[in-house]
């Protein structure tokens, strides 16, 4: 597996990454009492988020001399079939369908309603900690 393709899937992971901690932003601005569930969510994602950028750095120069011995660990983590990577991303589309569900409408009042909502009783505090679990591991 050449570097290009690693940093492909990685920065694929950043950009799903980023577009739910952006949904949860929405959330957040649209509640008064930010649900616990909520604020992990976004923390954790912002973890990932670092972890991954230090991946993708680290994934440039695997072409390079200096890289050739890292080679055999990103190609575990990118395994194409149940790869750790592959394996996060489908657990974060699966939060980010959890989280986009709710279909807000362009209005403000309705996106309140709609975020509302879909807190209420889409991101029980047990879901999360479950959907986060998987994707830590």
């Amino acid at each position: 597996m050449d570097s290009l393709s690693i940093s492909t899937g990685i920065i694929t992971l950043l950009q799903a990454t980023t577009a739910i901690i952006s949904v949860c932003y929405n959330f957040r601005a649209a509640l008064k009492d930010v649900p616990w569930s909520l604020t992990r969510i976004v923390d954790e994602l912002r973890c990932l988020r670092n972890i991954l950028e230090s991946l993708e750095e680290l994934a440039q120069d695997l072409d390079e001399p200096s890289g050739l011995e890292r080679r055999p660990v990103f190609a575990s983590l990118s395994d194409p079939d149940n790869g750790p990577l592959v394996i996060c991303l489908r657990e974060l589309r699966i939060l980010h369908g959890k989280l986009n569900s709710s279909n807000y409408p362009g209005t403000a009042g309705l996106k309140r309603k709609s975020a509302l909502q879909a807190i209420g009783w889409q991101l029980k505090d047990r879901d999360a900690k479950e959907c986060l679990e998987r994707i830590e591991r």
